[in-house]
């Protein structure tokens, strides 16, 4: 993969990221179309840490404020949001 398809595709995977689609599928597609060899399991990784990373940065204050005060109603409302996907998780696990 060069420097061109690895940016092209972190631009991608940014972008669509944060819409209620699957950014990875988006990935699968470009690399289909634009005949990109599978990138190496390391470049999805890093490109997944990159958004998680942008992740904290928009949301270091909400972050820290949970981490403040761990005892308030979002706290809650986060663990309870992630229950449905541990269950999923667990349950759907080969």
């Amino acid at each position: 993969m060069t420097v061109l398809e690895a940016l092209i595709l972190g631009i991608v995977q940014g972008l669509t990221e944060f819409l209620p689609v699957s950014s990875s599928g988006h990935l699968v597609i470009l690399q289909h179309l634009f005949a990109i060899n599978e990138p190496p399991l390391t470049f999805d990784v890093l490109v997944h840490v990159g958004t998680l990373v942008a992740v904290f940065i928009a949301f270091w204050q909400d972050i820290a404020s949970i981490l403040r005060r761990p005892f308030q109603r979002v706290t809650y409302l986060v663990l309870v949001g992630i229950v449905p996907a541990g269950l999923a998780g667990y349950f759907l696990a080969p």
